[in-house]
C-alpha cells in the first residue's frame, strides 16, 4: 500500500497561492504603467480628447488599483486581476471600474447614427474631430491587457521566485 504525504497543509497552500497572485497583480500595474503589454496604441482622437499622450489602460481612472487578490472560499483557489462587480466608478464616469475593464477587455462600437448618433459627433467636434459622413461607427479596439499580461508573467520567472523563495522560508523554520 502507498502512503499518501500532504507535501503542503491546505492553509500554506493557500499562503502560497495568495503570494502569487499579488505578486502578477503588482507585475501587471507595472507592465502597463511602463507601456510594456504591447497594447494596441491610442488613436489620434483618444490624444485629442484626453489632452495628452498615455499608455493604453493607463488613463482608465485608476482601474489597475481596483483590480483585486481573492480567496472566494477557504480552499487554496485565489484570484488574480479580480474586478468586483459594484457600482464603484471614476469621478464623472457613467461607467462602473468592472464595466470599463470589459470594454477593454472586449472592446467596443460607439454609434454615429440616429439621435446618439448627433450627439457622438457634436461632442467629438468640440476636440476637432469630424468623422466621415458615412461612417456608422467609431471602433475602440479591445486591449485585453490582463490576459496578455499573465502570458508574459508566466513565460518570465516571476512566478517561479515566489514560489522558491516562500519554499524556501518555510523549509528553513523546520
Amino acid at each position: 500500500m502507498i502512503e499518501t504525504v500532504r507535501i503542503m497543509p491546505k492553509k500554506e497552500s493557500a499562503k502560497l497561492n495568495t503570494l502569487r497572485a499579488t505578486r502578477f497583480r503588482q507585475s501587471t500595474i507595472s507592465r502597463v504603467k511602463q507601456n510594456r503589454l504591447r497594447l494596441k496604441k491610442n488613436t489620434d482622437a483618444t490624444r485629442r480628447i484626453q489632452g495628452k499622450a498615455h499608455a493604453p489602460i493607463n488613463f482608465t481612472g485608476q482601474l489597475l488599483e481596483q483590480m483585486k487578490v481573492a480567496r472566494p472560499d477557504a480552499d487554496k483557489n485565489v484570484e488574480a486581476g479580480y474586478l468586483v462587480n459594484d457600482r464603484s466608478r471614476p469621478s464623472g464616469s457613467k461607467l462602473s471600474y468592472y464595466q470599463i475593464a470589459i470594454l477593454q477587455h472586449t472592446g467596443y462600437r460607439i454609434p454615429l447614427t440616429g439621435p446618439n448618433g448627433e450627439k457622438v459627433r457634436a461632442w467629438l467636434s468640440q476636440f476637432g474631430i469630424y468623422p466621415r459622413a458615412s461612417r456608422q461607427f467609431l471602433i475602440v479596439s479591445p486591449r485585453p491587457f490582463l490576459y496578455r499580461s499573465m502570458k508574459d508573467y508566466e513565460q518570465g520567472t516571476l512566478d517561479d521566485q515566489v514560489i522558491n523563495k516562500f519554499m524556501k522560508e518555510k523549509w528553513t523554520k523546520l
